[in-house]
Order: structure tokens, then sequence, then C-alpha cells
């Protein structure tokens, strides 16, 4: 598309009022000036572009719901986002940005925060107070460890913080009381967090690729009302005879419970924990 289309296509936004633009995968370097007048916005789609200048054109944009700005190569974030309170659904992902603004808070009306990706060390503690959040995606960073604020997030029922490099989760995360899909994959968990045990909600429960060893009887004990403990790619490569009939819980290599799955077709579950976010909406439009 060129600017001469682009251009026609934001003016159509401006005179019919439109409510969703989609300006993915148009190689944008820069936000066109001219998206700072479609005030009628709930839904902008800027996500798979080049966007290196913080799109400062957002800030008349009041009335949006959904933003998305995933794979682009943002450093920086403009600070007129955090006063977009109507947005319920936010995504950064795929983005180099190195830190969240605690300023974040100021999004009260946030549901879903799409963080994959992004080059981050921590988070702000104020990710707390985002009380309405119920999905949360913090994959493919460097985390360590996660504020206690966290637990604050009591509607929160999908959260994935696979492949970064926790150890144990904080005290407040068993107040996480909605939490019903839990990925752990490609940490660095030695054992199952007690902590995880106090999840009344908790339904899935991912944690393939870290160093667990072994499960203790009350640990297994409190994952009991759980579909789905998912242990494979850990040093843990066989049940204890005492696990039999646990068929909840997978042990072992990937590969092999593809081949049961190809060899039997008897519904078990396959090795990518992808296929259980993808029961989930993303923040992204079609092309």
């Amino acid at each position: 598309m060129n600017s001469t289309t682009l251009e026609l296509s934001i003016r159509q936004v401006i005179t019919q009022n439109d409510t969703s633009l989609n300006l993915s995968n148009r190689l944008l370097r820069a936000v066109p000036s001219l998206l700072s007048d479609c005030v009628s916005l709930r839904n902008l789609y800027l996500n798979n572009n080049d966007l290196i200048v913080p799109p400062n054109e957002i800030s008349s944009l009041i009335n949006l719901e959904t933003l998305s700005l995933e794979s682009n190569s943002l450093t920086l974030l403009p600070n007129c986002l955090w006063n977009l309170t109507s947005l319920i659904r936010l995504n950064l992902s795929q983005n180099p940005l190195g830190c969240i603004s605690n300023k974040l808070s100021n999004l009260i009306n946030l549901r879903e925060l799409w963080l994959s990706n992004c080059s981050l060390y921590d988070l702000p503690c104020e990710i707390g107070k985002l009380i309405k959040l119920q999905k949360l995606c913090l994959k493919c960073n460097h985390i360590r460890q996660l504020p206690d604020q966290i637990g604050q997030l009591r509607l929160l029922k999908w959260l994935s913080i696979e492949d970064n490099e926790l150890k144990d989760l904080p005290d407040s995360f068993q107040d996480l009381l909605s939490l019903s899909y839990l990925n752990m994959n490609g940490n660095r968990l030695i054992n199952i967090p007690l902590i995880i045990g106090k999840l009344k909600s908790l339904d899935v429960l991912c944690l393939q690729r870290n160093a667990i060893a072994e499960v203790n009887d009350e640990t297994l004990l409190t994952l009991s009302s759980t579909t789905k403990v998912d242990l494979r790619e850990n040093p843990l490569i066989q049940k204890p005879c005492h696990w039999k009939g646990l068929e909840f819980i997978l042990i072992g290599s990937c590969t092999n419970h593809l081949m049961e799955k190809d060899n039997d077709n008897d519904n078990v579950l396959d090795n990518s924990s992808q296929n259980d976010e993808d029961n989930f909406e993303v923040c992204q439009s079609d092309e």
C-alpha cells in the first residue's frame, strides 16, 4: 500500500466514523500523522510493521479499547499510551522494550496484556493495580522474579510466564484464585512450588523444560483437581508406581507422546503448549 492509498484509507475512517482500523503488515516506519484525527476508533492494529518512532499520534484516540503494536522495532513507548484509559486489550509483544513504565497502572480497564519477547527483566510493582486483568502473557523474557503485587490480580484467569528465568513464585501468588491456566514451561524450577497447590481454580499447569526431578506426594495431592499437569522434558522421566492411573500427569519426552497420539489416536495431549494458548483470543486482527 503506497502513501496515497494509505491516506485515503485513513480519511475514510475519519469521514465514516469507523471504529476499527487495520494498518498491519504495511512496512510502516512511522505512523501517519492523519491517524490522530481518527477519534472514533475503538480498535487499532499496527502489528507487523517496522515502527521505530513511538506513535504519539495515538494520544487523541481516547476511545481505543484494543491496540496492537506487536512485532515492530519499538524501544520506547509514547507517554500518551498510559492515558488511554479505555483500553481493554493491549499487545506490545515482539518489541525490544527492555522495561515497562510504572504508569501502566493508569490502564485501569485493561483485561488483556501481551508482553511476550520484550526483553523484560522485571515487572513494575504497579501491575498489581490492573485489577480487571484476566489474561497476561510474559513469554520469552528474562524475568527472574515476579513482584509480590501480582497477587492483587484476583480476576486473572490465564498466565503465561513461559521461557523466563524463574526459580520460585512469591507467596502472594496463592491469591490468584481465578487462575485456571498457568504456563511455566522453560524456567529454572527444581520442584513444583507448593504455592501452586493453593490455586483452587487451576485446571491446566504446564511445566515442561524445567529441572524438576521429583514430585512429592503432598504436592501431588494438591494438584488432584487439575485436568493436565505437563512435566515433560524434565529430569523426572518415569512415573512412580503409585502414580498409576494419574493420566492427567504427563511425564517423559514430548516426542514419545506424539508417537503415542499417532499410534493410538486416543486423545493424548500433544507436545505444544501453544495449543493451550490457542484456546484464548489473541489481540491481533486478521490481515
